[in-house]
């Protein structure tokens, strides 16, 4: 299975999703954004600036940057798109613009709300931005249970199993398991 992370704006969570499944569903990470942290990765991170999926399987590609050719094959070449997104002005209008694009495509995608403090904001946000029609697949809370995850090459079973992790994070880590319970259902 090929799975594909991507928005062109950047500090939307894309690496840090990215690590969460490639980590749960033990697969690599095919990135062309230097910025993901490869110290705590760097087992399961392949950097090439001209992503190349051919004869790949397994994968999760962290993918950032404009659309171009290549990047509508990698994306048209995976099984499942993700779109993250938060709050920020500028991350909605990219977003709204990348799903016109996607759709433009014939790309299907699921949309991942991140990073949000309350259910409130995300309430607000959509009324703000007036973004009733878009479907939001899943929302993810502004949470250290990622950071933990990679910092501690951890996955989320054994945060279940740590009693102290487990209480910190029990809310969060029901939300996070949804979306990898999704992707080993396809």
């Amino acid at each position: 299975m090929i799975i594909t992370v991507y928005n062109t704006k950047g500090g939307v969570g894309k690496s840090p999703i990215s690590a969460l499944i490639a980590k749960e569903m033990d697969y690599k990470i095919l990135t062309n954004d230097d910025s993901i942290n490869e110290d705590f990765l760097s087992d399961i991170v392949e950097f090439q600036e001209k992503v190349n999926i051919k004869g790949r399987d397994n994968i999760v590609i962290d993918l950032g940057g404009w659309i171009d050719d290549n990047t509508i094959q990698i994306l048209k070449s995976s099984d499942v798109v993700l779109v993250p997104f938060n709050s920020k002005p500028n991350a909605i209008k990219r977003t709204i613009g990348l799903i016109s694009d996607l759709k433009d495509l014939g790309i299907d995608y699921n949309l991942i709300f991140t990073m949000y403090e309350s259910v409130q904001e995300f309430d607000k946000t959509i009324e703000k931005f007036k973004l009733e029609d878009i479907e939001v697949d899943y929302k993810f809370p502004k949470t250290k249970l990622l950071d933990t995850l990679i910092e501690k090459n951890l996955k989320l079973f054994d945060i279940k199993r740590d009693k102290t992790l487990n209480n910190w994070y029990k809310n969060h880590l029901t939300i996070f398991k949804e979306l990898i319970f999704d992707l080993k259902g396809l």
